[in-house]
């Protein structure tokens, strides 16, 4: 019978198994180069593009003492002063808390002295704005700070009213609430009066700047490094500068919550030395004890 199927055209047992047996040897041939090639290792990781090596050198550069320098140069010339020698600046800068524990203030003719300041009281009529977004004139609690010393100062006067409410709708006086020149006085508003209203000074504390570290922290805006914002308001930096563009406010504000943290006089004394379009401060800052190299770096 097997012949007569031979003869008929169909494939005998032999021919049939022959052909299973090709077909399972090429299977398992595809299944082992399919298992290699399913193992193989991943590809490289591609090389680093060309920006990220180009970041680092401007990195690098900006730390560089030379680049440093340039900058200061090129600083004080659009402040139209001499510029510092690396020296001057790396020097420790004068610091000191000037109230020994905190005073009460009558609101109108009350009068503090520190060893770099004249702090006032004084009771006058000032726009404000009422609940109706209309402008008025009422009775303000003013304070008047002078700045006694031959050496310009970045500043804070700490100072607190018995009912905040009222102080949302108060004017804001144009003021430079952050340093003052020798001799300066800046006047600014603390809260809308109230009969019998009393204002409580609770820390005053200097720092004397070098002539460029004026500039340098006149540009900052208060609430960014520290400083209250009811009494603040109003701030302008001197010579119609530009506020700065970035500080990193918010680190600054996470770092000065933290136990031993940073305080108004290390972010001070940073921007007393660098300027905010070049240099950031960094949370692990603090107020330089001895001179140090230029400019600061983390680590």
């Amino acid at each position: 019978m097997a012949k007569d199927k031979e003869d008929s055209g169909g494939l005998s047992a032999n021919a049939t198994l022959a052909i299973g047996l090709v077909v399972c040897a090429g299977l398992v041939v595809v299944a082992v180069v399919g298992s290699r090639f399913f193992k193989e290792p991943p590809p490289p990781p591609p090389p680093p593009v060309a920006q990220a090596a180009e970041q680092s050198v401007n990195t690098t550069l900006k730390f560089s003492e030379g680049y440093f320098k340039a900058t200061l140069a090129e600083d004080a010339k659009r402040f139209g002063i001499p510029t510092p020698s690396l020296e001057l600046l790396a020097a420790p800068l004068v610091y000191a808390e000037e109230l020994s524990a905190p005073r009460t203030l009558k609101a109108d003719k009350d009068q503090v002295d520190t060893p770099h300041l004249h702090i006032s009281t004084q009771v006058s009529k000032e726009w404000s704005m009422t609940g109706a977004a209309q402008r008025m004139r009422v009775e303000h609690m003013m304070l008047t700070i002078t700045n006694k010393s031959d050496r310009p100062i970045a500043y804070r006067v700490d100072t607190q009213v018995a009912d905040g409410s009222r102080c949302k709708n108060k004017g804001a006086i144009a003021q430079n609430a952050v340093a003052l020149k020798p001799g300066e006085t800046i006047q600014r508003s603390e809260c809308i009066w109230t009969r019998g209203a009393t204002l409580q000074l609770r820390a005053v504390e200097v720092i004397e700047l070098p002539d460029i570290g004026y500039f340098y922290v006149s540009r900052l805006i208060p609430t960014h490094v520290l400083l209250d914002e009811r009494s603040s308001a109003g701030h302008e930096p001197p010579n119609k500068l530009k506020a700065c563009a970035f500080v990193p406010w918010r680190e600054i504000r996470g770092a000065a919550e933290e136990k031993g943290g940073v305080s108004w006089a290390d972010v001070i004394d940073f921007y007393a030395r660098h300027g905010c379009d070049e240099y950031s401060f960094f949370p692990s800052y603090r107020r330089w004890a001895k001179p140090s190299p230029l400019p600061a770096r983390p680590g």
